[in-house]
């Protein structure tokens, strides 16, 4: 990370009962610093703290003594008022956030988006030109805040729920969508598809890590998006007209055929695999040593690179394995 022009180096190790391992180096002017180093015991069952006799970052005692075993020192220091450990943890807390895409419940929500449609005419301009792009059909969208009045809900209704409605302002979504010679009509939010509601709500959210230059984790990134719409996305944030405060992605997919699009460097491409105890471990694709021109999605569904099911008959019985898929007969 780069944070006032320093580069830092943060590394964590942990479980689910503690953090095993915990340091933080500084890099100003190329030379490495080591701020700490916490290292889980389990022979004394208490840390070790390196250096020694630090003299570029001095630990305080009683941040040390008031670091619970599942807490980060760092976030612990800071809560007590350590000014030098407070730019790397800000760092943390306003750069990096969480996608859900692939949450069925509670959904993707498309608040965020509609709020800056409401708000933000020049981001009512973006979003809607995306939407337009996505090849959805889409020629508008909409968004307005209303309250439920007590006549809209069903009189069987409790009258605490009835109460939340009417107190609370809603949001509604209208995508004007392109019909019969060119006629524009508009959908309820409900009767959108799944794959659209959630490009909508994505749309938003995807702006602002560009415009902040974000580090954004996403799970199953296709998650109901066609894998040319994911890479209309992807494209965004590897062009450095779109993407010039360097906003970056971290996120999974169970779909091959990003591998070879172009946009991702085989030094960004990790696999997860797991062992025969089923504990979930990483490698990078760079340990196999790709040819340049070599084919990775059909090098990834013939089992080159690891991380595929191995399923020696099919799912039935039937003799099956992955060199019969169609793709890798081509």
């Amino acid at each position: 990370m780069g944070v006032d022009g320093v580069r830092y180096h943060f590394a964590l190790v942990l479980n689910k009962d503690r953090i095993l391992y915990e340091s933080l180096s500084a890099f100003p002017k190329g030379r490495e610093q080591v701020w700490y180093e916490r290292s889980w015991d389990d022979e004394d069952e208490d840390y070790t703290w390196e250096p020694a006799r630090p003299t570029d970052y001095r630990r305080d005692a009683n941040r040390v003594k008031y670091t619970r075993t599942n807490a980060l020192y760092l976030s612990t220091a800071v809560k007590f008022n350590d000014e030098q450990l407070r730019p790397i943890y800000l760092w943390f807390k306003e750069r990096i956030c969480m996608l859900r895409l692939n949450a069925d419940f509670p959904p993707l929500s498309p608040s965020f988006t509609a709020r800056q449609l409401m708000q933000d005419p020049n981001k009512r301009a973006q979003i809607t030109r995306l939407l337009q792009h996505a090849d959805l059909g889409i020629l508008s969208a909409k968004a307005s805040e209303h309250q439920f009045q007590e006549g809209d809900l069903p009189s069987d209704m409790p009258d605490e729920l009835i109460k939340q409605l009417i107190d609370k302002k809603h949001i509604k979504v209208s995508l004007g969508h392109r019909g019969a010679k060119g006629r524009e009509y508009a959908l309820e939010w409900e009767d959108e598809s799944s794959g659209t509601q959630k490009f909508f709500a994505l749309t938003g959210p995807w702006l602002d890590i560009l415009e902040n230059g974000y580090i954004a984790g996403l799970d199953e990134i296709e998650s109901s998006m066609h894998p040319l719409m994911v890479h209309a996305l992807l494209r965004l944030v590897f062009s450095q007209s779109t993407n010039p405060k360097g906003a970056q992605l971290i996120f999974t997919t169970h779909n091959p055929l990003l591998l070879d699009t172009g946009l991702i460097r085989r030094d960004q491409v990790w696999f997860a695999d797991k062992d025969d105890e089923g504990a979930t471990y990483l490698y990078p694709l760079t340990d196999y040593r790709p040819r340049k021109r070599e084919s990775l999605v059909r090098g990834y569904m013939a089992g080159r690179y690891g991380a595929v099911p191995f399923i020696p008959t099919g799912l039935m019985g039937e003799a099956e394995t992955n060199q019969n898929l169609p793709i890798l007969k081509r």
